[in-house]
């Protein structure tokens, strides 16, 4: 991985406390983000950014910017909202990118999330579930997908992970089917161990 352009600013460090239950389901019980909440891309950030494939964003102040000129780049860029636009009744953000990632407690709520996400310009918002799975929406309509079975440790990590498999799978041209099953095996595999780290199975061997 590449660290060059990790950026240190004065400030506290940033500090999750996170409380697993009985069943291995994570909830946060304070955030502190510290220093980074801070951060801002500068147009040099943006200007390296722009010969990448595709950037994945998530908590980026300002990130209207920094995704209009991504994508005036031809770079690729997916958007992880998390629960942030979950039950808004708001107008949709007009925002752009090639994916949006959200989370939902349930599908009733997942589909207006994903209809607000796609009135505001997104081409394909993908909704995790929780245990329920994971929904795909786009304008050609909608695609579930089941969790995979896991011994559930520690769920911490989980959205993360499928996020990742998600886009390396998209970067290889595999199908919308092929990519949800790809990551929901691999927050299937973090939900297995404790702790959020684990390495993604390869796209060869996933079940289409």
């Amino acid at each position: 991985m590449d660290v060059d352009r990790v950026r240190v600013l004065p400030g506290r460090t940033g500090v999750t406390t996170v409380e697993l239950d009985e069943h291995g389901e994570r909830s946060f019980i304070s955030e502190d983000y510290g220093a980074s909440l801070d951060y801002r891309a500068t147009a040099d950030d943006i200007a390296a950014l722009s010969a990448c494939d595709w950037v994945h964003i998530a908590r980026l102040p300002e990130y209207e910017r920094v995704l209009e000129r991504l994508t005036a780049a031809g770079v690729r860029v997916s958007i992880d909202f998390g629960t942030d636009c979950a039950g808004r009744e708001d107008p949709p953000p007009r925002i752009s990118p090639e994916v949006a990632f959200f989370s939902a407690g349930d599908r009733e709520q997942a589909g207006r999330t994903a209809a607000r996400a796609l009135a505001g310009g997104v081409a394909l918002a993908v909704v995790t579930i929780g245990e329920e799975g994971s929904l795909a929406f786009s304008d050609d309509g909608s695609r579930h997908e089941p969790s995979a079975a896991a011994d559930v440790v520690d769920t911490l990590g989980a959205g993360d992970a499928y996020i990742a498999a998600f886009i390396v799978a998209r970067l290889k041209n595999e199908s919308l089917a092929t990519s949800m099953r790809a990551a929901s095996l691999a927050a299937a595999d973090v939900c297995a161990r404790q702790g959020a780290w684990g390495e993604l199975k390869p796209i060869s061997e996933v079940n289409s």
